[in-house]
Protein backbone atom coordinates (compact mmCIF):
# COMPACT_ATOMS: atom_id res chain seq x y z
CA UNK A 1 0.00 0.00 0.00
CA UNK A 2 1.41 3.36 -0.97
CA UNK A 3 1.73 6.24 1.43
CA UNK A 4 -1.11 8.11 -0.29
CA UNK A 5 -3.43 5.08 -0.12
CA UNK A 6 -2.59 4.54 3.54
CA UNK A 7 -3.44 8.17 4.32
CA UNK A 8 -6.73 7.82 2.43
CA UNK A 9 -7.67 4.70 4.37
CA UNK A 10 -6.82 6.39 7.67
CA UNK A 11 -8.95 9.42 6.75
CA UNK A 12 -11.89 7.18 5.86
CA UNK A 13 -11.55 5.28 9.14
CA UNK A 14 -11.40 8.52 11.13
CA UNK A 15 -14.49 9.80 9.29
CA UNK A 16 -16.32 6.56 10.13
CA UNK A 17 -15.40 6.77 13.80
CA UNK A 18 -16.49 10.41 13.99
CA UNK A 19 -19.75 9.66 12.17
CA UNK A 20 -20.50 6.71 14.44
CA UNK A 21 -19.67 8.56 17.63
CA UNK A 22 -21.66 11.66 16.76
CA UNK A 23 -24.68 10.22 18.57
CA UNK A 24 -22.74 10.52 21.83
CA UNK A 25 -22.33 14.25 21.30
CA UNK A 26 -25.98 14.65 20.31
CA UNK A 27 -27.07 12.82 23.46
CA UNK A 28 -24.91 15.12 25.61
CA UNK A 29 -26.19 18.23 23.83
CA UNK A 30 -29.84 17.20 24.13
CA UNK A 31 -29.27 16.43 27.81
CA UNK A 32 -28.07 20.04 28.13
CA UNK A 33 -31.43 21.21 26.73
CA UNK A 34 -30.66 21.72 23.04
CA UNK A 35 -33.10 20.56 20.40
CA UNK A 36 -32.08 18.11 17.66
CA UNK A 37 -32.23 20.98 15.16
CA UNK A 38 -29.79 23.01 17.25
CA UNK A 39 -27.47 19.98 17.45
CA UNK A 40 -27.57 19.70 13.66
CA UNK A 41 -26.77 23.39 13.31
CA UNK A 42 -23.77 23.02 15.65
CA UNK A 43 -22.48 20.05 13.65
CA UNK A 44 -22.86 21.93 10.36
CA UNK A 45 -21.08 25.03 11.66
CA UNK A 46 -18.26 22.91 13.11
CA UNK A 47 -17.88 21.07 9.79
CA UNK A 48 -17.82 24.34 7.85
CA UNK A 49 -15.11 25.74 10.13
CA UNK A 50 -12.98 22.61 9.81
CA UNK A 51 -13.39 22.38 6.03
CA UNK A 52 -12.61 26.07 5.53
CA UNK A 53 -9.52 25.72 7.70
CA UNK A 54 -8.40 22.76 5.57
CA UNK A 55 -8.87 24.80 2.38
CA UNK A 56 -6.89 27.68 3.88
CA UNK A 57 -4.05 25.39 4.92
CA UNK A 58 -3.82 23.27 1.76
CA UNK A 59 -4.96 25.85 -0.77
CA UNK A 60 -8.11 25.84 -2.86
CA UNK A 61 -6.41 24.27 -5.90
CA UNK A 62 -5.94 20.97 -4.08
CA UNK A 63 -9.74 20.67 -3.77
CA UNK A 64 -10.55 21.18 -7.45
CA UNK A 65 -13.34 18.90 -8.68
CA UNK A 66 -13.46 17.65 -12.26
CA UNK A 67 -16.49 18.12 -14.49
CA UNK A 68 -17.20 14.38 -14.41
CA UNK A 69 -17.26 14.44 -10.62
CA UNK A 70 -19.78 17.29 -10.64
CA UNK A 71 -22.05 15.14 -12.80
CA UNK A 72 -21.79 12.26 -10.34
CA UNK A 73 -22.46 14.59 -7.40
CA UNK A 74 -25.49 16.11 -9.14
CA UNK A 75 -26.97 12.73 -10.08
CA UNK A 76 -26.41 11.36 -6.59
CA UNK A 77 -28.07 14.41 -5.08
CA UNK A 78 -31.02 13.95 -7.43
CA UNK A 79 -31.42 10.28 -6.55
CA UNK A 80 -31.02 10.74 -2.79
CA UNK A 81 -33.07 13.93 -2.78
CA UNK A 82 -36.02 12.15 -4.41
CA UNK A 83 -36.20 9.45 -1.71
Amino acid sequence: MTKSNRASVICILIAGVLWGSSCLFVEKLTAMGLSPLQCTAIRCVAAAIILNAAVLVKGAKSYKISAASWGICASTRGIIGSL
